[in-house]
């Protein structure tokens, strides 16, 4: 039976609890991103901007919040 590499990057019940150099990278890139978005609110702060925000924004937050395993 073989596995992808993708089952390699999971951690094993039992593994220890701390993070990853790469879910610290993942976190990283969230919080630029997020602070982009929300420096791209601040300087077109009209209902149009807000939209254009929203957008990448729930994209954002559902890439974050997909279920793992």
């Amino acid at each position: 039976m073989t596995t992808s590499r993708a089952a390699e990057l999971l951690r094993k019940p039992r593994s220890p609890q701390r993070a990853t150099f790469l879910e610290l990278l993942f976190d990283l890139v969230f919080v630029l991103a997020l602070t982009q978005l929300s420096r791209g609110l601040i300087q077109h702060l009209t209902w149009t901007g807000a939209f254009h925000t929203l957008v990448p924004l729930l994209a954002l937050w559902w890439i974050w919040a997909l279920p793992r395993g």
